[in-house]
């Protein structure tokens, strides 16, 4: 783990002292953290990164709008070249996006942010691809320890790779993988232990995801055992 998001619902559970212990034994750990005002910043390949969180729940839509508007307007004068930015939003266990999810993330490209990644429903929700970026509506649980045996344990790691030329990214050039998992290596409980998805399972999830993206014109299939890519021309048959 080389960077975490702390804006979220849980981040307080135990209060500010806390949540001051756990910034203080991310920065000890030397793991970036993001948190509302708070950009991380790190530089890969000489190129600089930015990595913004924003806790919608909080915030509400007025709140956060102003929160992008600041954060990417402090990362573009800190010459970051990409910019990642993360919600806490949604409605719990449900594929359904409100209106504020996608106004929100059309804003935050629109504004500089070349990938939005969304979480909270604790369920897997659309992908869009917006002008040149991707949204990541909701990533869904990975290694969850807030419930013993969720009814949905469906979820995915999702890998992208941002091409630059001469320190200029090259949108065209962005590829994305799905691998799909599970948060749990056992179907009867969570055993805290995300797992990796082949055969049968992989293509049930992949089926699911594929029908939250098609509103998008976007689609996934296979290219190795547990691994999917995007189709070239959106929509599979």
């Amino acid at each position: 783990v080389e960077a975490v998001c702390l804006s979220n619902n849980h981040s307080r559970d135990y209060g500010q002292i806390s949540h001051n212990d756990t910034r203080e034994i991310l920065e000890q750990a030397g793991i970036l953290y993001s948190y509302e005002d708070i950009i991380s910043y790190t530089t890969i390949n000489d190129i600089k990164v930015a990595m913004i969180s924003i806790y919608y729940l909080r915030n509400g839509y007025s709140g956060s709008k102003a929160l992008l508007e600041k954060t990417i307007a402090n990362a573009k004068e800190e010459n970051a070249a990409l910019i990642i930015t993360s919600f806490h939003w949604g409605t719990e266990g449900t594929e359904k996006l409100t209106n504020d999810q996608v106004n929100l993330a059309h804003y935050a490209i629109d504004l500089g942010s070349n990938l939005v990644i969304g979480h909270h429903p604790h369920v897997l929700q659309a992908i869009e691809p917006y002008n040149g970026a991707y949204i990541i509506y909701s990533l869904g649980n990975f290694c969850f320890g807030g419930n013993k045996n969720p009814t949905d344990k469906d979820t995915m790691i999702f890998q992208h790779t941002f091409t630059f030329t001469d320190a200029v990214l090259q949108p065209e050039e962005n590829s994305i993988r799905i691998i799909p998992c599970s948060v749990s290596s056992v179907t009867d409980r969570n055993d805290y232990r995300p797992t990796p998805q082949t055969g049968e399972e992989a293509e049930r999830i992949m089926k699911k995801l594929n029908g939250y993206c098609k509103d998008y014109d976007l689609s996934f299939e296979k290219e190795s055992e547990g691994v999917y890519v995007p189709i070239e021309n959106g929509i599979s048959e």
